[in-house]
């Protein structure tokens, strides 16, 4: 009965989402499964794999990343094993990244091609994406990294430009797949794809952090290509470098709003290219007193370039984005196994009251040391006697409404920004003068035991800043049982209480 109601809240929750955005389960089971198995999901009818779920989630705007997740300690090794790749990559690890992926491939994605069941599917499209940004970084064809990328879209999008991408229904990792594929096709890709998935992200129903993963992203995309096409003098003619203009502040306003930096100094970069056309424009016209008006916008433009060079410098981080693994990352993962153990001890409760009337104790031994894992029935029962949801807790607020989860975004990220970029703080005093109490992390990968390029503020409100440069990692280097990994996505700005 336990493991009906478990399947039942999740299917709840997604059939609600659905009906909501107004989708057909045609629509949102496209590419993924058929119609008919969405519905028996959203009955609680059927087991939906952790994958799959998370596919679902994600196609409906649900952030994965936001929740925590319980896992059996098959499947959260599993886990591991996917975290330890995007360590690697993320560190440009390259070697030991495609040696852990290609153990990866063996274990969990050795179909190719003919992948028919959507577990395989989806693991295959985490493997060929992984392996694209793996070749990227030595050096390899464009040709050879599109074919890869192609293959990795056509597993759940094989109706790519067929079909209006507006009209369909897409996970941010999806049209982050799409996006790079396009970049990689011979010429850079075609100006009308690029403004297709634009389209496609401002139809989605994304929420801020959502929105600030894919569409800055886009943007920048489309910019590169109308540059390398037309020119970085010419742009397409003075309305085009207009419409460029007004995506490029959009795309940097949406990272603002949410303390996001993803592709931000590539934004930047583009917009001083964009101004500085349209002043000399003006020039040309003799239109000197609206050029002169453009100055203070050049400048802060400038201002901000420039601290986001000097802070990248020196730390040493790329000041480019070179990698998307933190599209991949989810934060709030633990093993079922360790949690029952170390909240039945930090309650003080034996192994005899615990399982009294749910399990044996012999039983309850096993799944506290990894030795076995056990029905989900007996998981629930388990989790509701040590006051523990089994699923779709968000990791700050415990909600399932999309709404409170935005609500709490809004209120921690306003809060943020407000102590940093206060009344007091200009442009050039985010260079972080020796008075505000930062905490540098010496010789690069010295903070947190094995974290690159990061650094923390402790604002008097309590709440600690901390800007990464890649995912951070327990002592051990790599996430693994001593201590739960700490995941910080490049160039993301979390608050941490």
């Amino acid at each position: 009965m336990r493991e009906l109601e478990s399947k039942k809240r999740f299917g709840v929750t997604i059939r609600e989402l659905r009906r909501k955005r107004g989708f057909s389960q045609e629509r949102v089971s496209a590419g993924l499964c058929t119609a008919q198995e969405l519905s028996y999901f959203e009955k609680g009818e059927r087991e939906v794999p952790k994958l799959l779920q998370d596919a679902l989630q994600e196609r409906l705007g649900l952030g994965t990343e936001d929740y925590e997740h319980y896992l059996d300690y098959s499947e959260y090794e599993h886990w591991e094993a996917r975290q330890r790749i995007l360590h690697c990559i993320t560190w440009e690890e390259t070697d030991r990244a495609e040696a852990l992926l290609e153990q990866y491939r063996i274990s969990h994605a050795g179909c190719s091609g003919g992948c028919r069941n959507v577990k395989e599917r989806l693991e295959r499209q985490f493997y060929l994406s992984m392996l694209a940004q793996i070749w990227s970084c030595k050096g390899a064809e464009r040709k050879e990294i599109h074919i890869l990328l192609e293959e990795a879209v056509q597993l759940t999008v094989p109706a790519l430009w067929k079909e209006p991408v507006g009209e369909m229904t897409l996970s941010i990792k999806e049209l982050n797949l799409i996006l790079e594929a396009e970049h990689y096709r011979e010429g850079g890709g075609e100006e009308e794809h690029y403004r297709e998935i634009l389209t496609c992200i401002d139809s989605s129903g994304l929420d801020g952090i959502g929105m600030a993963k894919i569409y800055p992203k886009a943007v920048y995309f489309l910019c590169r290509q109308r540059m390398e096409k037309t020119g970085e003098k010419q742009w397409g003619g003075n309305a085009e470098a207009a419409n460029l203009l007004v995506y490029c502040n959009r795309a940097v306003e949406i990272l603002r709003d949410v303390s996001r930096m993803y592709y931000l100094w590539e934004l930047l970069d583009m917009r001083e290219k964009l101004l500085e056309q349209r002043v000399r424009e003006l020039l040309e016209k003799g239109e000197g007193r609206k050029a002169g008006a453009l100055e203070p916008i050049r400048a802060e433009n400038r201002d901000w370039k420039e601290v986001l060079e000097s802070v990248y410098a020196e730390f040493r981080i790329p000041k480019e984005m070179f990698e998307y693994c933190y599209l991949y990352v989810e934060k709030g993962v633990s093993c079922v196994s360790d949690v029952i153990r170390i909240r039945r001890k930090m309650l003080g409760m034996s192994v005899a009251k615990l399982s009294d009337g749910i399990c044996t104790e012999r039983t309850l031994r096993r799944i506290e040391n990894r030795q076995s894992t056990s029905q989900m029935a007996i998981v629930t029962e388990l989790f509701g006697r040590l006051g523990l949801s089994p699923e779709l807790t968000r990791t700050d607020l415990v909600t399932e409404k999309p709404e409170a989860r935005q609500l709490m975004e809004k209120f921690i990220n306003k809060n943020i920004m407000n102590w940093f970029i206060g009344k007091s703080y200009s442009m050039k005093e985010l260079k972080w003068n020796e008075n505000q109490s930062c905490l540098i992390s010496s010789g690069g990968k010295s903070f947190c035991g094995a974290i690159s390029g990061s650094f923390s503020c402790v604002p008097p409100s309590g709440f600690s800043i901390v800007i990464s440069g890649g995912i951070s990692t327990s002592p051990a280097g790599e996430p693994g049982r001593g201590e739960p990994a700490r995941m910080m996505v490049h160039n993301d700005i979390a608050a941490i209480k």
